[in-house]
């Protein structure tokens, strides 16, 4: 009873993968119909054809009528049949390849998604999600994260790109699943202009990615700032609001001309130093903002700009300012600190 019980589950197990696995499915479909012709084509030219003197040579005939094409001609007129038949499933399936890879290449493969890791997932549309990919992917940006896309599109909108791309609506877990959002490092989610409400569309997308993956760092675009609240229970990362920082710009370049531009060249990657937040290292604990400031201008020409602590920020903060243990700071530096160096 034990080994018909082992028998039984084996058999269960298989039955499983067969209905489950249309891989394996067509596979198999395809191996038999190769030593099905194999049988007859050895059964057609056994005693008439000297180059067909075991089964095996049939067998391997039939391969190279469907893999190249034919190789000699065959003596029987039943051979012959069976070496066109094969030489049109060579070109049927080369057709069916080719077909294929367009399709990946014009939807996106989605092939090895849910085992990336630390990946970054951008949910957005062209153009602004180009200018955005192509600034993830700037070689002066030293951390090398993959990409996925996700947008409810037909096709990658972004072929020449080095981004995986899901097709789908962003907002469903079965798309954001698809995508590898559980082992994802962070999410960029751009405001969907096409949409009536686009807030309330990113909020939607928000919260299905911090119900699948709570630790994911998820950055949102936001349109309207009395929507900002909404995002802040959503327990988004970081809420980018498009209105309130073009008014303060506006406001800071007419009091200071040209700090946009300033602005712009050390948040585009590629244009002199870019601005950095990284963890303190512990032996600065301890000590003055003042006194690290000038350490680490003086070390690696990296200027200190604030530090933040509890998730509040603080700017060039004034006085005697103590650095302490958990204490992140911002800096203007050419490329992220490794901070190697050790205390003197």
């Amino acid at each position: 009873m034990a080994v018909k019980s082992r028998r039984a589950r084996l058999w269960q197990r298989w039955a499983r993968v067969w209905y489950t696995s249309s891989t394996l499915r067509l596979v198999i479909l395809l191996v038999a119909l190769l030593l099905l012709q194999g049988v007859l084509f050895w059964s057609c030219e056994r005693d008439r054809n000297p180059d067909i003197s075991n089964p095996l040579e049939a067998l391997w005939a039939i391969a190279v009528f469907i893999f190249s094409g034919a190789d000699f001609t065959p003596v029987t007129a039943g051979g012959r049949i069976l070496a066109l038949v094969g030489i049109v499933e060579g070109m049927t399936l080369v057709s069916v390849l080719i077909a294929s890879l367009t399709v990946l290449q014009l939807r996106g493969w989605k092939g090895g998604t849910r085992r990336m890791k630390d990946h970054i997932i951008v949910v957005g549309k062209p153009p602004r999600v180009r200018r955005l990919i192509q600034q993830l992917q700037s070689p002066d940006l030293k951390t090398e994260w993959s990409v996925v896309l996700v947008a409810d599109l037909p096709q990658n909108p972004v072929p020449d790109l080095r981004v995986k791309f899901i097709s789908g609506d962003p907002a469903q877990d079965e798309t954001l699943q698809e995508a590898g959002i559980g082992q994802a490092y962070g999410a960029i989610i751009l405001a969907d202009f096409s949409c009536p409400d686009p807030d309330a569309r990113t909020l939607l997308v928000a919260l299905a990615i911090e119900h699948l993956n709570p630790n994911a760092y998820t950055v949102v675009e936001v349109v309207d700032p009395r929507n900002v609240p909404h995002f802040r229970h959503a327990n988004v990362d970081e809420v980018v609001c498009l209105n309130q920082f073009s008014e303060y710009l506006i406001l800071q370049s007419l009091v200071s001309p040209g700090l946009s531009r300033m602005f712009r060249s050390l948040l585009e990657f590629g244009e002199g130093d870019e601005v950095y937040r990284v963890l303190m290292p512990s032996f600065y604990a301890g000590r003055t903002f003042q006194d690290v400031f000038l350490d680490l201008y003086q070390r690696q020409s990296i200027i200190l700009l604030g530090v933040e602590r509890n998730q509040e920020i603080v700017v060039n903060p004034k006085g005697e300012f103590w650095l302490e243990d958990g204490d992140a700071l911002f800096l203007i530096a050419p490329e992220k600190p490794s901070f190697a160096f050790q205390e003197a």
